[in-house]
């Protein structure tokens, strides 16, 4: 299980067990993506390819992985989607829980599946579109994802001058791998430019996820005097099939509020369409039959 949501701080110095504690001392209401935290060892404290048990706050045993990293004496490991959630983990050396329902991975020739159980994530391992799907239960969430890089060739100008070119490019992978069994690998290319900014994409989905982490790295190898990144993201398209009335666009605030509104909303109308479908519309749920709705709304 792959995930980080938040790190892990040591509080003791590295023995026989280990207590940690999270860095901004307060418990999250939940890890969606899981946690992903490193630990040194003294000399002699941990094998190489040695496993740690973990348990929380209450004594209750949590599933962890555990693989070694490149550094010297570290080791580094994973907890599944809001698992952990106390105010402390203590691990030391010794046969680790696995999860109910762990992580699998499936291949052939043209793409990768990682699967949690509930949630699938299917990526393509060349061309264009990197995450082939992303699926819940059996609908599918998210599908053709595709890394994209705005290039202006050159400088914002000043008010009143014309603004540069912009020029779309769409990141095609050159390979796709699976680590702790992966990176994604390419570059950028599109329209009249030369392939470049070439990139690393790695995508983390621990146990019991629903969702996943993408890291995305990238080396800037063009003109510094015309190759102007104006904007980098991760596109996809979704499929919709409910009505108009029944889809909503939603924005979510830092301190945790949302702004919803339906696409084709039956407020604000001269005629009344009465509260039980108006609250159900508010309140982003489905709304009754069409057929059940006064004939002035509905015809």
């Amino acid at each position: 299980m792959r995930g980080t949501a938040l790190l892990l701080f040591i509080s003791t110095t590295l023995a026989a067990s280990v207590k940690l504690h999270w860095v901004d001392g307060k418990t999250p209401a939940t890890t969606p993506a899981g946690t992903a935290f490193g630990l040194p060892w003294a000399q002699g404290a941990f094998a190489k390819n040695g496993t740690v048990s973990a348990t929380d706050a209450n004594g209750k045993t949590v599933p962890v992985q555990t693989w070694p990293l490149a550094f010297l004496k570290w080791s580094g490991h994973a907890l599944a989607a809001d698992s952990a959630l106390s105010e402390s983990l203590t691990v030391e050396p010794g046969d680790a829980t696995e999860h109910d329902t762990p992580v699998t991975v499936s291949q052939d020739a043209s793409s990768v599946t990682v699967s949690t159980g509930s949630f699938k994530a299917t990526f393509n391992k060349a061309g264009d579109t990197p995450v082939a799907s992303l699926t819940l239960g059996s609908a599918t969430k998210a599908q053709n994802g595709q890394l994209v890089a705005h290039i202006q060739a050159g400088p914002d100008p000043e008010i009143g001058e014309q603004s540069p070119p912009v020029t779309v490019l769409k990141g095609v992978v050159d390979s796709t791998t699976v680590e702790q069994e992966g990176p994604v690998t390419g570059k950028y290319q599109g329209g009249d430019h030369a392939p470049f900014l070439p990139f690393t994409a790695r995508f983390y989905i621990a146990a019991g996820a629903t969702s996943v982490r993408v890291v995305h790295f990238f080396v800037f190898d063009g003109d510094q005097n015309a190759d102007f990144i104006k904007g980098l993201g991760l596109t996809f398209s979704t499929p919709l099939s409910d009505a108009l009335y029944d889809r909503h666009v939603r924005f979510s605030s830092s301190d945790g509020g949302i702004l919803g509104e339906a696409v084709l909303g039956l407020y604000g109308l001269r005629r009344d369409a009465t509260n039980r479908v108006l609250d159900a519309q508010f309140a982003g749920t489905p709304l009754p039959d069409p057929s059940t709705w006064p004939s002035t709304i509905s015809s």
